[in-house]
C-alpha cells in the first residue's frame, strides 16, 4: 500500500502540470509560413534560398564516376566498384525484383507487362546497340530516368545501381556471346547444362 501512495501523488502532480499548458498559445504561435511575408528577413520571404555551398540531404558525395556514373561530360567507361560474385548475385536480385517487369529476366525486354504498354514498350538492353553503351549510362538512366521509365534512385542504392549495372553488362555478355566462341572448357559446360554431347 505505501508503494501505490507516491504513484497516485505522481499521477496526481502530472495531471496538474498538464493543465497549466496553454495548448493553444503552442498552436498560434509567431512562426514563418511558407509563401508568406515575415518581418524577420531583409527580403520579406520566410523561403530563403540555402546558404553557398549548402550540400543537400538527400546527395551522395564522392568521386562524381561513383556517385554520378560521369567523368566530367562523358559517362563512366567501367564500373567503379569492384565486380565479385557477391555484387553480381545482388545484381540479378535487384534486376528480377526492380527491373525484369519491364524488361524481362533476360533482359529482352519481353515480358507480360512490356506486352501491355501500347505507347512505348521498354527496348531490349541486350541488343547489339545497347552493347555499346557504356556503363555509366546505364547507372544514370536508373538513377535519373529516361523517356517514360521513371527514377529508381529511390528503390536502389547506389551501389545496388552499380550492381544492377553489372548485372546487365553479364545478360548483354551472355546473349552476344556464341557458344562456339566461349573457351573449351565454359562451352563443355554449357552443352552439359543445354543438354547436348561436348
Amino acid at each position: 500500500m505505501l508503494l501505490f501512495a507516491p504513484l497516485v501523488l505522481v499521477a496526481a502532480a502530472c495531471g496538474r502540470k498538464a493543465d497549466y499548458i496553454d495548448w493553444q498559445r503552442m498552436e498560434e504561435q509567431a512562426k514563418g509560413v511558407p509563401y508568406r511575408d515575415t518581418p524577420y528577413f531583409a527580403d520579406g520571404r520566410v523561403l530563403q534560398v540555402p546558404p553557398e555551398s549548402t550540400v543537400s540531404r538527400e546527395e551522395t558525395l564522392g568521386q562524381p564516376q561513383l556517385t554520378e556514373g560521369m567523368v566530367g561530360t562523358k559517362y563512366a567507361d567501367r564500373i567503379p566498384l569492384r565486380v565479385t560474385a557477391e555484387v553480381m548475385e545482388r545484381g540479378r536480385e535487384r534486376f528480377n525484383i526492380i527491373c525484369a517487369a519491364c524488361h524481362g529476366l533476360a533482359g529482352d525486354g519481353e515480358s507480360e507487362v512490356a506486352r501491355q504498354m501500347s505507347l512505348r514498350k521498354p527496348p531490349s538492353l541486350v541488343k547489339a546497340e545497347m552493347r555499346v553503351h557504356p556503363p555509366g549510362r546505364f547507372f544514370r538512366i536508373i538513377t535519373f530516368g529516361y523517356g517514360l521509365m521513371p527514377s529508381y534512385r529511390t528503390q536502389l542504392s547506389l551501389n545496388d545501381r552499380w550492381a544492377v549495372v553489372a548485372y546487365i553488362r553479364a545478360l548483354q555478355l551472355a546473349s552476344g556471346t556464341k557458344l562456339a566462341d566461349l573457351p573449351a572448357p565454359v562451352r563443355d559446360e554449357a552443352q552439359k547444362h543445354l543438354g547436348g554431347a561436348p
